[in-house]
């Protein structure tokens, strides 16, 4: 069995080399799944394809692809996921604002759902750094939002660690925000599809240098009504061969 592990990145070169070779020291270790780690390069203006370049000379498992121009987290994530050939595939952001043990969490849920997806928003999730007052308060508001408008019954749609089934990531390829705000589309189309979707608590740490701004946040709520006109319109409208 095999695992892919996607990982979207935008001028992580102070990071990345440290990321890679803790993911694929955790991987490695696993004796039930061998595991492919697929970096997609969003058109970091930094050293971040300098440092991929070496990278992938001493990982044989690790694939890179860069975006030629800036697309945002989602179109990274879906090209990544597009591209991997993994029987279950785990995306994750690069700060590794979750704990690579956290993946145990989502793992054992996956023998019950087609999606895992962490939360930090739920009782049993255990904040070690906190976002600041601001950012938390406008998640808390977003996430009402999405609950009440979108109808989904998650607490937290948006932590960057979410582990999908073959069957399930099939829903990617009628992802269409390329931004902050394809998490809750994603979801949204999974639960169309009828597919089993289980939120998990995990352990968490803010990343003060996280590429996250306020304003991002508030995209996000424009995305929100996307996803309503798409769904409006039939852009959802996906075979029921997943349910």
């Amino acid at each position: 069995m095999l695992l892919s592990i996607i990982i979207p990145a935008y001028n992580e070169s102070a990071c990345i080399d440290d990321v890679i070779e803790k993911t694929n020291a955790f991987f490695a270790k696993r004796a039930d799944f061998q595991s492919e780690i697929i970096v997609v390069n969003d058109c970091s203006t930094d050293n971040t394809s300098y440092v991929l370049d070496g990278l992938q000379r001493k990982f044989t498992d690790l694939v890179c692809l860069h975006n030629e121009e800036n697309m945002g987290k989602g179109f990274s994530v879906r090209r990544g996921l597009l591209k991997a050939k993994g029987d279950y595939i785990l995306f994750m952001d690069a700060d590794l604002s979750t704990p690579l043990n956290q993946f145990d969490i989502l793992w054992k849920n996956m023998a019950k759902a087609d999606v895992a997806i962490a939360s930090r928003a739920l009782p049993e999730s255990v904040i070690l750094k906190h976002q600041t007052k601001i950012k938390e308060n406008i998640a808390k508001m977003g996430n009402r939002l999405i609950r009440m408008c979108l109808r989904l019954p998650f607490h937290d749609t948006q932590c960057g660690f979410k582990l999908f089934s073959r069957k399930a990531s099939e829903i990617f390829k009628y992802q269409t925000i390329n931004r902050w705000g394809f998490d809750m589309e994603v979801l949204f189309i999974a639960k169309k599809c009828g597919l089993k979707i289980i939120e998990a608590p995990i352990v968490w740490s803010n990343d003060d240098t996280s590429s996250v701004r306020k304003l991002d946040y508030l995209v996000v709520f424009f995305d929100i009504f996307k996803i309503l006109f798409n769904d409006l319109i039939g852009k959802y409208k996906i075979n029921t061969i997943y349910v």
